[in-house]
């Protein structure tokens, strides 16, 4: 103990220390600021990693991209050049030539087959995750795609409607003339070779692969007596062969072989009275017939380069026929068709069935205008006794009129008779005052024999305008208007849709009202082209490709 400094002196001082020992532990004062250092330094970390993770991605998302790109180059069936070397070029020009190589590149082509598979690898330095040992990091992309034309079946529904033989504003040549060159190279594309279009010859597609059937339309479809044979028909007549649908046969794709069709009446309602009738609704042009399913792309061609021009326009049945094609129902009457005509036995089984692997159901359709007119028989002038009696010996027509029993003979003026022309004879032996029966009409002067037409029989010989012109007899025809026919496109169109049927439509130099009719009609507003003059046969070669399904599988 110190003896010169005293006790009072000594707890003094103790006291002191005791004060600024407790002082420094109870003081918070700069507490935060050592937390905050905690704190940045572990915010320092994340957002390094963040960094680290942004460059990663972002160079990743590069890669891929290039790789996608290259791909679906490398794989088209348009590309000329070598697919490993197209990849290769691809990333050269993006800067990316250090991450890709050959030997990583996978090329599959067969036929009308190509498939091509690759993968790229980057290797990133890292600048922060280094602190937590993380020297680089590796960016992998990897990308397939592959183009095919396998079990595919195509409705071609043309328009041959009389707007098709004007003349194109932009071609030098009719609208018939640009279609029957389009369409042929689309059959070349889809049945021969889907980098040349003109090429007929050495074909790269796999045999029976693509079936394509060619449906033109006017005012009717003309089926064809063999085809249209299969089906449950009526038979009022043979002279053509086209059915008049019901609203309600435009919301099913099928025409089943138990469905009752209605023949359309063989009838002119365009001719005047003194005209022979020879604008039929049905038409019978053999260049009219549908191609139903088939795999022979040279009757193909040969059906295209027949096609002519008349007749109104009726979209909605042109896709009716075209949907039907489609239709697995239709299997056991393209069977029956094949085996009465002796046509390529291949296509048996066609059309498949929905759910058949890989099947692809298309239909292009192309028109040059909109519904018109669809001219149909009423049902009570179909078929039976027409009231109208021929003499064909005398070529001499009677019509009778049922409100007096009397016969009208055309052929005379204002000539009303108890008989049809060459069905009576004059005054028995000129004396006994009665009318008796006899088929040449001896004494009367009039020769052979009346018969009374049916009215299939009628409308073969005369116009329904002749009919008409008789005051006591009613209009044979009935009509469906561009409204109701433009309904009943949507409702055929929506339900194709609906079955997975993929729609392509071609407006060619149409209206803006054409264009809208037409472009509600297919998939999608991308699915519809509108074009002018020489842009026709671009159209269908993109619609080809399209077809071609080039896709990224990976």
């Amino acid at each position: 103990m110190n003896p010169g400094i005293r006790p009072s002196q000594r707890n003094e001082r103790r006291m002191k220390t005791h004060f600024w020992r407790d002082l420094f532990f109870r003081n918070e004062s700069g507490s935060v600021t050592i937390y905050s250092l905690f704190l940045m330094t572990s915010i320092m970390a994340v957002g390094g990693l963040a960094v680290d993770l942004f460059n990663y991605e972002t160079e990743r998302a590069k890669l891929q991209s290039t790789l996608d790109r290259a791909i679906l180059a490398a794989t088209s069936s348009s590309q000329t050049l070598d697919p490993t070397e197209v990849v290769l070029d691809y990333f050269a020009k993006a800067n990316l030539a250090d991450f890709i190589s050959a030997e990583d590149i996978t090329v599959t082509e067969t036929g009308s087959f190509r498939r091509v598979a690759a993968v790229a690898r980057m290797n990133l330095d890292t600048t922060f995750l280094k602190l937590a040992g993380v020297n680089g990091m590796t960016a992998v992309a990897a990308s397939a795609a592959e183009e095919s034309v396998s079990l595919t079946e195509i409705s071609m529904v043309l328009d041959v409607s009389g707007s098709m033989g004007s003349w194109s504003y932009n071609s030098g040549s009719s609208k018939i003339s640009e279609l029957r060159s389009a369409a042929t190279q689309f059959v070349n594309i889809m049945q021969c070779d889907p980098e040349n279009a003109n090429e007929t010859v050495n074909c790269t597609v796999d045999p029976e692969q693509v079936a394509i059937s060619v449906v033109p339309y006017a005012e009717q479809v003309l089926v064809g007596e063999d085809l249209l044979s299969q089906y449950n028909i009526s038979d009022e007549h043979s002279y053509s062969s086209c059915v008049t649908f019901d609203d309600a046969d435009f919301r099913s794709t099928s025409i089943t072989q138990t469905q009752l069709l209605q023949r359309t009446g063989h009838f002119d309602p365009w001719r005047t009275p003194n005209r022979t009738p020879d604008s039929f609704v049905c038409a019978t042009d053999e260049w009219r017939e549908i191609v139903p399913v088939s795999h022979d792309s040279s009757a193909l061609r040969s059906k295209i380069s027949g096609l002519g021009a008349s007749g109104n326009t009726s979209i909605d049945v042109g896709m009716k026929w075209g949907t039907a094609l489609l239709d697995p129902s239709a299997q056991p009457m393209i069977d029956g068709w094949i085996n009465a005509t002796g046509a390529d036995a291949s296509a048996s089984g066609r059309p498949y069935d929905w759910t058949t692997r890989g099947i692809s159901k298309v239909i292009v359709l192309m028109s040059d205008g909109v519904n018109t007119t669809e001219n149909f028989l009423r049902a009570d002038y179909r078929s039976g006794p027409s009231g109208v009696w021929y003499n064909a010996e005398a070529d001499r027509y009677s019509v009778l009129d049922e409100s007096d029993g009397l016969y009208y003979w055309p052929s005379t003026t204002s000539s009303y008779w108890g008989w049809g022309w060459g069905w009576y004879w004059g005054w028995g032996g000129g004396t006994s005052g009665s009318w008796r029966d006899h088929p040449y009409g001896e004494g009367s002067g009039e020769t052979g024999t009346a018969v009374e037409l049916t009215f299939p029989e009628l409308w073969a010989q005369k116009p329904t305008d002749w009919y008409e012109q008789f005051s006591w007899l009613d209009s044979p025809v009935d009509t469906y208007n561009s409204t109701e026919k433009n309904a009943r496109l949507s409702d055929i169109c929506d339900t194709a849709k609906q079955q997975g049927i993929v729609i392509f439509s071609i407006g060619f130099e149409v209206s803006t009202r054409s264009a809208e009719v037409l472009r509600n009609c297919a998939t999608s507003p991308s699915h519809y082209f509108d074009v002018d003059g020489l842009e026709l046969t671009t159209a269908f070669h993109s619609v080809a490709r399209e077809i071609s399904k080039l896709r990224l599988v990976q």
